[in-house]
C-alpha cells in the first residue's frame, strides 16, 4: 500500500441513489489505496453555502479570507461562479444539476 502526503479534499455530493453511493464508493476505494485525503463531505446544496467554500479554501490554501474573498469575486466577473458575496456559491455544473432537479 503507498502512502501520500496527506491532502485537504472537500466534495458536494449528492449520495442519494445509486449514483451517489457509487461515487462514495469510488471515494473510499481511493482512500484504501493508500491516498490521505483530509476528507469534508456535504450532502446537499443547503450544506455547501458561500461561508462554507470561503471556509475550505482558506483551510486547505492557507490565504486569508480578504484574498478568498477577491478571488471569488474574480471568479464571478469571469463567469465561473455566480456569487452574492455571501451566502451562495453556485458553479455551472451546479446550476444544471438544479435545473434538471438533481441536487436537493
Amino acid at each position: 500500500m503507498k502512502v501520500n502526503s496527506t491532502h485537504r479534499i472537500t466534495v458536494a455530493l449528492r449520495m442519494a441513489g445509486i449514483a451517489g453511493q457509487d461515487k462514495l464508493n469510488g471515494i473510499f476505494e481511493h482512500l484504501s489505496e493508500g491516498n490521505r485525503w483530509q476528507l469534508s463531505i456535504f450532502r446537499s446544496i443547503h450544506e455547501f453555502t458561500g461561508e462554507t467554500v470561503k471556509r475550505e479554501i482558506e483551510r486547505g490554501t492557507q490565504i486569508s479570507r480578504p484574498t478568498v474573498q477577491r478571488y471569488l469575486k474574480v471568479l464571478q466577473e469571469r463567469g465561473e461562479i455566480e456569487y452574492d458575496g455571501h451566502r451562495s456559491i453556485v458553479t455551472q455544473y451546479m446550476r444544471e444539476m438544479m435545473d434538471t432537479g438533481r441536487v436537493g
